[in-house]
């Protein structure tokens, strides 16, 4: 038998190989003490909502909306005109933007060839990072280095698709890997653009309250969801929500606002706009039953408020997804 058989290690070589490694970091033995590194605790929400490519003619719209994730959207062929607090933003093939949650906005194509585009959208509940995306540049003008780096990126999720195939659980871990690269791209970019809108820095106790109220928003959301209750969204009292956290209403409505960029109670009905749109989008499932899953005792109560919500009805949107 050899000797250093790696199949054969005694637990004592075993032990002192791990404190040689650890050794490598911590220094000699008197620093042992005082020398020390350590990476973060992550403890993130991130979702991937799907992407998907779609061409459309001249005189396409799509509804006046915004999200609780955040968009990415890569312009293919042809042109679109992005309306967002009433400024038209103009993008051309290759061109690319991110809207941040929460933000309303409407993309529509008045190009005579149409439009093919990418989108996909996304969540992650880190404040940080929705400021950062808050205080940055939205349009990524194709040519430009800073374009270069998303459409490699993006140019990923356009290899991935697999019409008629089923996708595996690697395929899951490849969208989010590509995700992730999105991710540190956008937070590098936020550093390279060195934005500064003027506004005061927020503290990280103001990001942590803001972000516990975010957590329970979506535990009280989840919750309601599950059991389908028939009680409304209203009758949470948002007031006493945040002053269960041992804060006052009134700084954790405002540090919420800095944060999100919208209230609590705004926060809490994009949670249902999205899971609403996100049902209509599974098309085996009729209106009535995506009703009764979000708690409405009838489809027409549903109907009202989603069109409150959107300035359509479900069904004028799901034809519309279905264009």
């Amino acid at each position: 038998m050899a000797a250093n058989d790696p199949a054969k290690l005694t637990d004592a070589k075993l032990l002192d190989r791990a404190s040689f490694t650890a050794e490598q970091f911590a220094g000699s033995k008197e620093d042992e003490h005082t020398s020390y590194q350590w990476l973060p605790s992550i403890d993130w929400n991130i979702k991937f909502y799907g992407g998907h490519v779609q061409r459309v003619g001249k005189g396409w719209s799509a509804p006046l909306e915004s999200h609780i994730g955040f968009e990415v959207l890569q312009v293919l062929d042809g042109q679109q005109i992005t309306t967002i607090y009433g400024e038209q933003l103009e993008l051309g093939k290759g061109d690319i933007i991110i809207i941040p949650s929460g933000i309303e906005h409407l993309n529509r194509c008045e190009y005579e060839h149409g439009l093919t585009y990418f989108c996909a959208h996304f969540h992650i509940d880190d404040p940080l990072f929705r400021i950062q995306l808050l205080r940055q540049q939205l349009i990524y003008h194709s040519g430009t280095e800073l374009n270069k780096q998303l459409q490699e990126i993006i140019s990923k999720w356009l290899s991935m698709f697999k019409p008629e195939q089923a996708y595996t659980s690697t395929d899951h871990f490849q969208l989010q890997m590509v995700l992730f690269e999105l991710c540190v791209a956008l937070t590098r970019l936020a550093g390279q653009s060195g934005a500064n809108d003027g506004s005061q820095p927020l503290t990280s106790t103001a990001i942590h309250y803001a972000k516990m109220i975010a957590e329970r928003l979506k535990l009280y959301f989840n919750q309601h969801a599950a059991s389908q209750q028939r009680s409304s969204l209203a009758d949470l009292k948002v007031e006493a929500l945040i002053e269960s956290l041992g804060i006052s209403s009134g700084y954790g409505l405002e540090v919420f606002r800095s944060v999100y960029g919208i209230s609590p109670r705004k926060y809490l009905s994009e949670l249902k706009l999205h899971e609403a749109k996100v049902l209509i989008q599974q098309a085996h499932l009729s209106l009535t039953d995506i009703a009764e899953q979000l708690g409405y005792s009838h489809l027409s109560h549903f109907s009202r408020q989603f069109k409150r919500w959107t300035g359509i009805s479900p069904l004028e949107y799901r034809k519309q997804l279905l264009k």
